[in-house]
């Protein structure tokens, strides 16, 4: 059951639960660029963090709020990372096993304004608005959403339709730029407009992805990646290999990195490690130095191109 607390209009406030597999972009393919800037413009321009309006990485949601997967790892004698790693890359195998005569991208088809508030869904809504990219319902990714629907453990809509006895296939994949409170309504439906007629350059495909596992527990700044692997890393009548932090290209719980400003010119960048943090933020004498990392050098890699990426913001 999802969390949630009396709604504001001014503030997004929704609690989250539980677990969520996603499609995560590469921060180093061209085309997540200009969707950072996007989201970032939002996100702006709708509150920020005051308003309850964080940063999070571009996703496509496959499976949302596993309710059970502590239980599963406690069960295997595994901590929710081992669990995660061995289900994800299951995933990618079982994928895998299907002949695809298309590279698996997120394909976007349109720009969408979405109203949810908190009584739909039976009361699951998020009491917010959404801007969202919609995505083609290509075979190679609907083929993985049910992939990670086989391997993982009941998500909180799947759970529901069995209990109810129906069946549920009704998955449309799409990418939230921001979860607006309400009063941003008008706002962002112009916007939505505006991106449909102005801003082609997002509907460009996404094909440097990766297949993880979040959890997905109270508000959207306290998300963090459990487990990641590349969707592309793995092929058929090859075993999967075994665990480690430098093929699984993991970022390490907790630990965080800033790009720290110095004099100079325009633009100051936060990225935190693990956290659904991934912004640029405009400044008019300020320009950025990374920290080296200080954690292991199996990270150093993905975290130097996170730093790039947004430095070019």
């Amino acid at each position: 059951m999802i969390e949630t607390k009396t709604n504001d209009p001014t503030t997004f406030n929704h609690q989250f639960s539980g677990y969520s597999v996603w499609v995560e972009p590469s921060p180093t393919d061209s085309n997540t660029l200009p969707l950072l800037q996007e989201m970032q413009h939002q996100r702006t321009k709708c509150g920020s963090s005051p308003s309850g309006v964080h940063t999070f990485i571009p996703h496509c949601t496959l499976l949302y709020n596993i309710s059970s997967l502590d239980t599963k790892a406690k069960q295997d004698g595994e901590s929710v990372h081992e669990c995660g790693m061995k289900l994800l890359q299951k995933c990618i195998q079982l994928w895998n096993t299907k002949a695809h005569d298309e590279q698996l991208s997120l394909k976007p088809s349109n720009f969408y304004y979405f109203y949810y508030p908190k009584t739909a869904d039976d009361g699951r809504g998020f009491g917010c608005v959404i801007s969202m990219l919609l995505l083609h319902k290509c075979e190679s990714l609907m083929f993985l959403q049910k992939a990670a629907l086989s391997v993982f453990p009941p998500d909180e809509r799947h759970a529901a339709a069995a209990n109810t006895a129906k069946t549920s296939n009704s998955f449309q994949p799409h990418v939230a730029l921001v979860y607006a409170p309400e009063m941003y309504a008008d706002w962002l439906e112009r916007r939505t407009n505006i991106l449909k007629s102005c801003y082609q350059e997002l509907l460009r495909p996404i094909q440097n992805l990766y297949l993880s596992l979040w959890s997905t527990k109270g508000s959207v700044d306290q998300w963090e990646r459990i487990a990641r692997v590349p969707i592309h890393s793995f092929h058929p009548l090859k075993s999967i290999p075994k665990y480690s932090v430098s093929t699984s290209l993991l970022l390490v719980p907790r630990r965080r990195y800033q790009m720290i400003p110095t004099a100079s010119t325009s633009t100051a960048v936060v990225v935190t490690a693990n956290k659904a943090s991934c912004f640029k933020s405009t400044a008019t004498t300020t320009t950025t130095t990374p920290v080296p990392p200080t954690v292991t050098d199996d990270i150093a890699e993905e975290s130097s191109a996170h730093h790039a990426l947004l430095a070019e913001a």
